[in-house]
C-alpha cells in the first residue's frame, strides 16, 4: 500500500511544472526550516492572502506553497483555540 501512495505521489510530482517542483524540491531538503517559519509566520489571514494573490500573478511557486503551508498552520491553530 505504501509503495502505491508513493508510485502515486511520483506521477503527481512529474505532472507539475519545473518551477513547481523544484519548489518542492527545495521545500523538502529544508523542511525543518520550512516548518520552524511557517508555524511561526505573525500574519494574518488576510495578510496571507494578499501575499498569496501576488505570489499566484508571479508564478512564485515557492512563495505559494510557504504561504500554503503557513495558513494550513494558522488554521490548525485557530481550530485548536476554538475547541478548547
Amino acid at each position: 500500500m505504501e509503495n502505491n501512495h508513493k508510485n502515486e505521489f511520483e506521477e503527481l510530482f512529474l505532472q507539475l511544472p519545473e518551477g513547481a517542483q523544484g519548489a518542492l524540491h527545495w521545500i523538502y531538503a529544508n523542511i525543518d526550516l520550512v516548518v520552524r517559519l511557517c508555524q511561526n509566520l505573525d500574519m494574518a489571514e488576510e495578510e496571507i492572502a494578499l501575499y498569496l494573490d501576488k505570489a499566484q500573478e508571479r508564478k512564485d511557486c515557492i512563495t505559494i506553497f510557504l504561504l500554503t503551508i503557513a495558513r494550513m498552520y494558522l488554521e490548525t491553530d485557530d481550530t485548536a483555540e476554538r475547541m478548547d
